[in-house]
C-alpha cells in the first residue's frame, strides 16, 4: 500500500473519530483526532463545534475560518497563529486561551468569555470585511497588548484590568461612537490604557493630551 493511500486512510479514520463524537459534551479522542488532523495539514474551516468541550486543545496554526464554536468551551486552548476569521465564537468560553497572533477578523465574539486570555498582537480588524464583534465580551484581565482593535465593536465589553499597552483603538470610537466609552477604557489595568493608540477625539474624551506631531 502506498504512502499516500495510507495517509488518506489515516486521515479518514481521524475524521470518523471526530464525527462520531458530535453531540458529546467532552471527548478526549475527538480532541486528539483534531490535533492530529491539524498536524497533517488538514483544514478545519467551516466545521461545526457548537457546544463542544475543547478545553486545553492544541489548535496552534489551525485553519478554523468560518467554523462554528458558538457556546463551545475553548478554555486554556492553544490558538497561537490560528485563523479564526469569520468564526462564530458567540458565548464561547475562551478564558485563559492563548490567542497570540490569532486572526480574529470578522469573528463573532458576542458575549464570549475572554477573561485572562492572551491576545498579544491578535488581529481583530480587517480591511476587506467587517470587524470583530466583541459586544458584551468578558475581557477581564485579558492581555490585549499590541492588539488591533481599531474597528472592533466593543459595546458593553468588560475591560476591567485588561492590558491595553500598545493596543490600537485609533478608529474604534469613530466607528462605534455610541458604544465604546471612556469609562470602559479607564477600567483597564493600571495606566495601561494611557499607552494605547486612540484618535484625536477620543484622546480628548479620555483627558489625554494630543499625540505629538510626527
Amino acid at each position: 500500500m502506498g504512502i499516500v493511500i495510507e495517509k488518506q486512510i489515516r486521515i479518514s479514520q481521524l475524521w470518523q473519530t471526530v464525527n462520531a463524537a458530535r453531540g458529546k459534551e467532552y471527548s478526549q479522542a475527538r480532541i486528539q483526532a483534531l490535533e492530529k488532523l491539524i498536524q497533517a495539514g488538514e483544514s478545519l474551516a467551516k466545521e461545526d463545534f457548537s457546544g463542544a468541550n475543547l478545553s486545553f486543545a492544541n489548535f496552534s496554526g489551525a485553519n478554523l475560518s468560518f467554523a462554528n464554536f458558538s457556546g463551545a468551551n475553548l478554555s486554556n486552548a492553544n490558538l497561537i497563529y490560528a485563523n479564526l476569521s469569520n468564526a462564530n465564537l458567540s458565548d464561547a468560553n475562551l478564558s485563559n486561551a492563548n490567542l497570540i497572533y490569532a486572526n480574529l477578523s470578522n469573528a463573532n465574539l458576542i458575549y464570549a468569555n475572554l477573561s485572562n486570555a492572551n491576545l498579544i498582537y491578535a488581529n481583530l480588524n480587517s480591511v476587506k470585511f467587517s470587524d470583530a464583534n466583541l459586544s458584551g465580551a468578558n475581557l477581564i484581565n485579558a492581555n490585549l497588548s499590541g492588539v488591533h482593535l481599531s474597528g472592533a465593536n466593543l459595546s458593553d465589553a468588560n475591560l476591567v484590568n485588561a492590558n491595553l499597552v500598545n493596543a490600537d483603538l485609533s478608529s474604534a470610537y469613530l466607528k462605534y461612537t455610541k458604544n465604546l466609552t471612556p469609562e470602559q477604557v479607564k477600567s483597564a489595568n493600571a495606566n495601561s490604557w494611557k499607552k494605547a493608540t486612540y484618535n484625536k477625539e477620543f484622546r480628548a474624551k479620555l483627558g489625554l493630551l494630543p499625540e505629538p506631531a510626527k
